[in-house]
Order: C-alpha cells, then sequence, then structure tokens
C-alpha cells in the first residue's frame, strides 16, 4: 500500500521548489523539481490503482453481466448482417447513379459560365511588397552565480550526521537541498524554507546545527 505521509512530506517539498522556481528561475531547482515530481507521481499512481473491496466486487458484477449482453447481442447482429448487406449494395448503386447525373449537370453548367467569366475578369494591380524589419532579440538573463562557501561549510563529519540524522540516510536528499539553498539570496530565506517547504524540526537539535552552518555561510 502507497505511504501517504510519504506522499504529503513529497507534496510539502514540491510546493517548496515550485516557490524556489517561480522566484528566482533556478536550474538546479528545476532539475531537482523534475527528479520530485516524476517520484511523486509514481507513488501518487499507486495508490490510486489500488482497488477496494466494494470496487472489485462492482467490476465482477459488471463483468458479468456485459458477456451476458454481449452474447445476446451477438446473436441479433449476425440476423442483422444479410439484410444490412443488401440494404447497403442498393444504396451504394442510387449513390453512384445520382452522381453520375450531377456531375453531368454540373460541367453543362461550367461550359456555360467559363466564357461569360473570363469576359468579365479584370487584370489585378499588384500590391506593394512590405518588408518587415528584423527584430533584435532579447538578450537573456544572465543567471546569479551560486552560493560555492555553502556547498563548503560542512565538514565530513558533519556531512556523515546530518544525512543520517535529517535526511534518512539519503545523500542524494542532502546534496539537492544544499544546490536549492545555494541559490537563495539570504540565510532569512534559506531558514523559510527548511522549516516551512521541507517542514524540519526547528527545535531538534540536530536541525538547529545544521541551520546554524547555513546561516553563517549565507548573507544575512
Amino acid at each position: 500500500m502507497a505511504d501517504i505521509k510519504e506522499l504529503i512530506r513529497r507534496n510539502v517539498e514540491i510546493e517548496g521548489l515550485l516557490k524556489v522556481l517561480l522566484e528566482r528561475g533556478s536550474l538546479d531547482a528545476r532539475s531537482l523539481l523534475a527528479e520530485k515530481f516524476t517520484e511523486y507521481q509514481a507513488m501518487f499512481n499507486e495508490l490510486l490503482a489500488e482497488p477496494t473491496p466494494e470496487a472489485a466486487r462492482e467490476v465482477a458484477h459488471e463483468g458479468a453481466a456485459l458477456e451476458a449482453e454481449a452474447q445476446q447481442t451477438e446473436v441479433k447482429d449476425q440476423e442483422a448482417v444479410s439484410v444490412e448487406e443488401e440494404d447497403e449494395t442498393d444504396a451504394a448503386t442510387a449513390a453512384i447513379e445520382r452522381g453520375e447525373e450531377e456531375e453531368k449537370e454540373e460541367r453543362e453548367e461550367r461550359e456555360v459560365r467559363e466564357p461569360e467569366k473570363e469576359a468579365q475578369e479584370e487584370p489585378k494591380r499588384e500590391e506593394p511588397e512590405v518588408k518587415e524589419e528584423p527584430v533584435a532579440p532579447a538578450a537573456p538573463a544572465k543567471p546569479r552565480k551560486a552560493n560555492t562557501a555553502l556547498l563548503k561549510a560542512f565538514t565530513l563529519n558533519d556531512k556523515f550526521r546530518f544525512i543520517r540524522d535529517i535526511f534518512n540516510g539519503s545523500e542524494g536528499e542532502f546534496t539537492d537541498t544544499l544546490n536549492v539553498l545555494a541559490d537563495m539570496e539570504n540565510a532569512a530565506e534559506a531558514t523559510d524554507y527548511l522549516l516551512n517547504d521541507m517542514m524540519l524540526d526547528g527545535e531538534n537539535p540536530d536541525v538547529a546545527d545544521f541551520l546554524a552552518i547555513v546561516c553563517r555561510a549565507m548573507p544575512q
């Protein structure tokens, strides 16, 4: 069964990444968002694919009813085939005859109209050609450099500790979080993201130490 609590946590992470992407257009945030959304979508589809007992019984009942109805209609369809084939043959023959008659009448009318049309046509005046001046493309915005000091602020022991105690043993989540924080402008924005978007517990000593290192490495 899909873990609904995990779905809620990932939904909050995606919301936080969308805020970062809206405010700064970070390439790291965009890449991380795509990865998180793919995992979230797979878990969400797994949850929706789990049938309830009532739904399973209803599907079985509907399947039996449809099978019985199909057997009844199959006999009726076979009886109607021969009649329909005869009707279609007659209809096709009549349509061909009508088409030949209409084509003949149309050809005769066209032969009468064409000489009159040629006599009434006047030479068309050529419109002056309007040249469109090329528009210079807008210069692309320069991306802001990431905070490399933050990426180097953690010792090897710090890294192992926080991966184990905060990021559930996932080095990938630890690295992705640092890449997102490195694109933020100041320590206040980083703190808001960690506590409100990622829903880390600020009273947890490990989280408090992690925040302290992040804030020291970022503009105040």
